[in-house]
């Protein structure tokens, strides 16, 4: 019984640990962003384009989302978007520590989502 509950515990924790998220292209002010959205969280994903500008994502359904857009952490406005899974892939290139000190890329493809805007 404490083995059933061990693994039950440790599946449930590896759950709620892992950070699930779904990379989301958007167009923003005649720019592309491309927005970590964690999907699985209740906090809110957020994204500082500079010193001035946050976008924070907010979960409405499981295909759309809620964008702000925050000017000197005052709300300016914000937009529903639908998400959609692309056809192709993101190519992601990560630097990464090698065995001995020596810096390394990897390079991935990753899935990610387009995003339509559907009301201002």
């Amino acid at each position: 019984m404490r083995h059933f509950l061990l693994t039950v515990l440790v599946l449930g924790l590896c759950n709620f640990g892992i950070a699930q998220k779904k990379i989301i292209k958007l167009f923003v002010d005649s720019s592309t962003i491309y927005l970590r959205y964690f999907y699985r969280s209740k906090i809110a994903s957020d994204e500082s384009r500079n010193d001035s500008v946050r976008l924070v994502a907010r979960k409405m359904t499981e295909d759309k989302i809620y964008l702000d857009k925050f000017i000197n952490n005052r709300k300016t406005w914000t937009r529903i978007y639908k998400i959609e899974l692309a056809k192709d892939s993101l190519h992601v290139t990560t630097r990464i520590g090698g065995r001995i000190g020596k810096r390394q890329f990897e390079y991935s493809k990753l899935p990610y989502y387009n995003s339509f805007l559907i009301d201002e």
